[in-house]
């Protein structure tokens, strides 16, 4: 398999949105996966290898926009983005205080490493 091809459009319009989302909080907000720090890695990395490929990586991004896309019509809508920034925006608020303190931020990062 030729490892340089370029990522095929479709997989392309994916990334961008999947970065535009992560854009929207600072990456000290935003959540770990289901899984912590190194183990989120062994979840993508899917055949063990230690490294991530570029079909492992496209398949988790495409988990990623299924699940953002919540009526699967294969595009986030402004309400589906927001959602989601929201959900990352609660997940940080360790206190449901509605603001995010940065010791909210320091441990949401903690947590996001694994550590």
């Amino acid at each position: 398999m030729n490892r340089r091809r370029l990522l095929p459009a479709r997989v392309a319009r994916h990334v961008a949105a999947l970065l535009l989302a992560a854009m929207a909080l600072p990456a000290a907000a935003q959540p770990p996966a289901d899984v912590p720090g190194g183990a989120r890695m062994k979840a993508v990395d899917t055949d063990g290898d230690g490294a991530i490929s570029r079909d492992e990586a496209a398949a988790a991004l495409h988990a990623e926009f299924r699940r953002l896309d919540r009526d699967h019509d294969g595009a986030l809508r402004e309400d589906e983005f927001v959602a989601a920034r929201l959900e990352r925006f609660s997940a940080a608020d360790a206190d449901g205080d509605g603001k995010l303190t940065r010791a909210e931020l320091r441990q949401r990062a903690r947590a996001a490493r694994g550590s």
